[in-house]
């Protein structure tokens, strides 16, 4: 703790000293834009000012940012537009002033769509999502949500859609749906972790506390606010260590621990103070004032209600301000204008002349309109049948553009093939969806020296087994990268608890069925190799022979049995060959007389291609599933993977 405390010091130091340089950096900015003609040089500028000024304590960043974008509409300078909308839209949100940033999305959008820019729209629906949020159009904000995520995969970029995962999980906690936020908590944690996004991490991890504390789950909410904790204080994010603090001190008041919870909430409240964070401090106000009353030193009590008072009824005209401040602008705006009137005023005359002509030619055009109606009408039934089988057809796009995109999704989740060649050099994988996405899955972690595969088969396939597969890996991931959970059948325990606490009464029934490989280097550099199996046995081709090791019969989930799963160990030999399947292969229909392919044949197909390369294996296998599935339907999903010891 005293290590941290010397850290935050050290922060505010430098702080100081980086204010003393920018006020130098504004006065003479300031100074240079009162002798700029009006042209887009003047326009950074306002531009490079605003950015000057702190975020937390100052709004004159808004200010010059309204006067940058008045002076770049009016001299039609579109990248000075596209410049200044979107971080004026964000620091009118997060200063609360809610109806004017709104105001500004919807201007930025209309200037999108007039000046043709469809990807630079993009980059706002974010924003939009958050604000009807915040308007309680927890509808109309999940479109635009999804039309952001949809983006952010199709360029990868993956911090914009882990974001974005994190803004729908703030709106499922608004609407109370907690285990739909923990879920999307929960992946985009796995998401940053997996890219090494440490600050986005944090936030996510912090999230996933004050839904757990929403929950009444206080000992893993205290657990994951440690850790974001951790996280903030290694990135150095005052910001996030404030509301990591006060996240704390709200839990250690529900193990009544006061003295403990004054001290932590006292310190958030000593940073939010520093950043002129509001909103915290308010909430520090009224939760030690609660505290203190409840320890009867009621002098304290009093005297932090009366700061909660009055940064709530502060808070509560931020909108209003922020409408004053626009205006106040915009005042600005027009008595510099007023000074150019004269010299336009002749040239709008010549352009009142042109609009009177304008409206010549439009009344002309009305008359040809008239006249061309009559003979549109009759075509208009055609046009009709013409349109709805238009409909149709983008209906069925709408819906395969969205499972199309559920599979982007999918694919991200799935073991990377860097990572497998990386820690099984001679292998293959055989992986084919019945529709576009899949209830089949092959998912793989790194944990020091261990390295672990699965191949599992969720309940169900096309959208809703691909559901179940993304909340199965997320369950997989928390039990090896977060817990820490060793053991292959410890691992699997842990998942099928969780699935029995998370899945509700009408889905009791789903689960999985699959095999979790543990592979571990000796110290004489041999492979230790241990697994699980659920109703799934991996195969082991030895000397031309077919092993099937054993499994316990029983799923991951809810089922019959109940009991604890069985750790297995594998003894290999070079040359062994090992196989780990679902069930789709052999039972797809096919042949000359229609019948499923099933294991028999399967297996000695593997043992008899098994001394060939893992590519040319995986070929075989493709063009004999093919082969036998002929003009058929794929009757599931199939995945396979063949490692060569």
């Amino acid at each position: 703790m005293k290590k941290n405390l010397f850290l935050l010091l050290f922060l505010f130091q430098i702080s100081f000293a980086v204010e003393a340089i920018n006020q130098q950096r504004i006065d003479s900015l300031q100074k240079i834009i009162e002798v700029s003609p009006d042209d887009s040089n003047k326009v950074n500028l306002y531009f490079k000012l605003a950015r000057q000024f702190d975020q937390y304590s100052s709004k004159n960043h808004i200010k010059n940012y309204i006067l940058g974008l008045e002076l770049a509409k009016k001299i039609h300078f579109t990248n000075g537009c596209i410049k200044i909308y979107k971080p004026l839209v964000t620091l009118l949100y997060y200063k609360n002033m809610l109806e004017s940033s709104f105001n500004y999305c919807l201007e930025y959008i209309d200037f999108c769509d007039k000046n043709d820019l469809p990807e630079q729209k993009k980059t706002i629906y974010n924003l939009m999502g958050n604000l009807l949020v915040r308007e309680g159009k927890f509808g109309e904000a999940k479109k635009y949500y999804v039309l952001t995520k949809e983006d952010a995969l199709k360029n990868e970029n993956f911090k914009l859609f882990g974001s974005t995962l994190n803004n729908m999980t703030l709106m499922f906690m608004e609407m109370n749906e907690l285990d739909s936020a923990a879920l999307y908590s929960q992946l985009a944690i796995n998401l940053f972790q997996k890219n090494n996004m440490h600050s986005e991490h944090a936030n996510s991890t912090l999230g996933l506390a004050e839904i757990l504390m929403m929950k009444k789950d206080f000992e893993k909410a205290k657990e994951y606010a440690l850790r974001s904790f951790d996280l903030y204080t290694a990135a150095h994010e005052l910001h996030g260590i404030c509301n990591a603090q006060f996240v704390l001190g709200q839990l250690e008041i529900q193990f009544k621990k006061p003295k403990e919870a004054i001290r932590l909430i006292e310190s958030s409240l000593k940073i939010a103070d520093s950043l002129n964070l509001n909103l915290v401090k308010r909430d520090c106000y009224k939760y030690l004032s609660q505290i203190h009353a409840e320890q009867k030193e009621f002098q304290q009590a009093y005297d932090y209600n009366v700061l909660w008072k009055k940064y709530n009824d502060s808070l509560g005209i931020d909108q209003q301000k922020g409408k004053m401040l626009e205006a106040e602008v915009k005042f600005e705006l027009a008595k510099t204008e007023h000074l150019l009137n004269e010299r336009d005023f002749e040239i709008e005359n010549k352009n009142r002349q042109r609009n009177f002509l304008f409206l010549g030619l439009a009344a002309t055009a009305l008359l040809l309109l008239i006249s061309f109606r009559a003979y549109s009408q009759k075509k208009r039934s055609n046009q009709l049948i013409s349109e709805q089988k238009k409909l149709v057809e983008e209906k069925n796009h709408e819906i395969t553009d969205s499972i199309n995109y559920a599979k982007k999704i999918q694919y991200t989740l799935l073991a990377h093939q860097d990572l497998l060649k990386d820690n099984l050099p001679d292998h293959f994988v055989l992986f084919k969806p019945k529709d576009i996405v899949s209830g089949d899955f092959y998912w793989a972690s790194s944990a020091g020296e261990k390295f672990y595969l699965a191949v599992c088969d969720s309940t169900g396939h096309g959208v809703p087994g691909a559901f179940m597969s993304l909340l199965n890996i997320s369950f997989l991931a928390e039990a090896i990268n977060e817990k820490k959970i060793s053991e292959p059948n410890k691992v699997f325990d842990f998942v099928r608890m969780r699935l029995l606490e998370s899945v509700g009464k009408e889905g009791q029934q789903d689960g999985f069925d699959g095999i979790l490989l543990c592979i571990e280097k000796a110290e004489d550099h041999q492979l230790k190799i241990s697994y699980a199996a659920a109703n799934n046995a991996p195969i082991l081709i030895r000397e031309n022979k077919v092993i099937e090791l054993p499994c316990d019969k029983m799923p991951v989930g809810p089922g019959v049995k109940n009991e604890n799963f069985s750790q297995h160990s594998l003894e290999i030999k070079k040359g062994d060959a090992l196989y780990m399947y679902t069930d789709g292969y052999a039972d797809q229909f096919g042949g000359p007389k229609g019948k499923k392919y099933k294991y028999k044949q399967l297996n000695e197909l593997l043992c008899s291609n098994t001394s060939k390369d893992s590519q040319t294996q995986k070929s075989i296998l493709e063009k004999s599933f093919l082969d036998w599935k002929g003009d058929l339907e794929q009757v599931d999903d199939v995945c396979i993977i063949g490692i060569k010891i």
